[in-house]
């Protein structure tokens, strides 16, 4: 799951999302809000070609289940 902390809904019903769904991770992106993909295609784009490879992202993280 990828979000911005610019988007404060997102960023915590994110972390609640990933700790549902086994072998997830949380990728942050400083500074960045809704639309990841529009905002920041530079660092967004590189994270989802990594995991399409069958690697987790740089800074992405596990996140503790309920």
């Amino acid at each position: 799951i990828i979000h911005g902390t610019e988007d404060p809904l997102l960023l915590e019903f994110g972390r609640e999302w990933a700790a549902t769904l086994p072998d997830s991770r949380v990728l942050v992106l400083d500074g960045i809000g809704h639309f990841p993909y529009v905002e920041a295609p530079d660092r967004f784009f590189p994270a989802v070609d990594r995991f399409l490879a069958g690697e987790w992202p740089e800074g992405a993280v596990e996140v503790e289940g309920p």
